[in-house]
């Protein structure tokens, strides 16, 4: 089976370079992105499994980022990280269509149990529309 595609958005390369090293590991095929407008670009451009995407980027926001991907791919999961984390914003981003929501510092078990749910629950979900589709 092929690596799922992950793409990772943060302003911080420090942060990006580390969850890039901890992925990768977990043998997932990892893209990172500086900006929120050259994540949107790699996303069209190449389509990814699952995005985690910082809430507070240097030209824009993490909301904003994923109406935009869902926009190309409605069913992509994005995993919502922040350094301002609150039950509200957690509960924004959630209802927004965010599949999860951590707070920094992060938890690199806990990002990982979260990628690996948002991406089980994206397979059975094509499973059942496949399925339907019969």
């Amino acid at each position: 089976m092929a690596a799922k595609k992950l793409l990772v958005v943060d302003d911080d390369s420090n942060l990006l370079e580390f969850l890039q090293t901890k992925l990768r590991s977990a043998d997932y095929e990892v893209k990172t992105a500086l900006s929120g407008n050259d994540a949107v670009k790699m996303v069209r451009d190449e389509g990814y499994d699952l995005c985690v995407v910082d809430m507070r980027l240097a030209d824009g926001n993490g909301i904003s980022v994923m109406h935009e991907f869902h926009s190309m791919d409605p069913h992509m999961p994005v995993i919502i990280l922040t350094g301002f984390g609150s039950v509200e914003s957690a509960v924004d981003a959630m209802k927004k269509g965010a599949f999860s929501y951590l707070t920094k510092p992060l938890d690199a078990r806990e990002l990982m149990v979260q990628i690996d749910k948002a991406l089980e629950n994206r397979r059975l979900n094509y499973e059942v529309h496949r399925l339907q589709g019969l």
